[in-house]
């Protein structure tokens, strides 16, 4: 299942408008959540296997119109989430759910072919609930990003819903949220 999304002439020029905002500010890695700004809903860190069909077909039709067009114009992509393969137990087995990268994985090979689903760098981590108290929000997961693509901090950006996750990593990287009841729009670059 792979999403092809006509872009007309309105999205095209709101999507030349992001792609050429994100050259001026000398962005390289563009970096997504994935619950809520990947997607325009919330998989609670998990989703059950014979549910995630729906979970695909939340996506943010922005994030799908706009990855293909970035990976043609040679910039680095990654989603940073907080889903976790920690968060898998007894109560929620792997062999009946999808969590952190296993999630990640399925979501962008559902939306998109091989050779743009496999630019896509993951870092699936839980602050939280691996007890990290040194790094708050994603600045592990950007840490992480700048680290595997060899780019320095100013030349990365995140787009994420959560304030909370933007207030602590705005210090490090550029970032920028997206209204979760929407997910990612074009317009969340300001």
């Amino acid at each position: 299942l792979q999403f092809l999304y006509f872009i007309g002439e309105k999205e095209q020029g709101e999507m030349e408008k992001f792609i050429e905002s994100l050259t001026a500010l000398d962005i390289k890695v563009v970096a997504f959540d994935m619950d809520q700004t990947a997607v325009n809903q919330h998989s609670m860190g998990r989703m059950k296997k014979n549910e995630v069909h729906k979970f695909v077909a939340n996506a943010s039709v922005d994030f799908v119109k706009v990855v293909p067009e970035l990976v043609k114009r040679g910039f680095l992509l990654a989603i940073a989430t907080h889903s976790d393969v920690i968060e898998y137990t007894e109560e929620i087995p792997r062999e009946e759910h999808l969590i952190g990268d296993d999630l990640v994985k399925h979501l962008l090979e559902a939306l998109f072919p091989p050779h743009i689903s496999a630019k896509f760098f993951t870092v699936a981590y839980n602050t939280s609930r691996r007890r990290d108290l040194v790094n708050p929000g994603k600045v592990h997961h950007m840490k992480l990003i700048s680290n595997h693509y060899s780019m320095p901090f100013e030349n990365l950006i995140l787009f994420d819903d959560d304030e909370r996750n933007i207030a602590s990593t705005s210090s490090l990287v550029k970032c920028c949220h997206t209204n979760p009841k929407q997910g990612f729009k074009f317009a969340d670059l300001r």
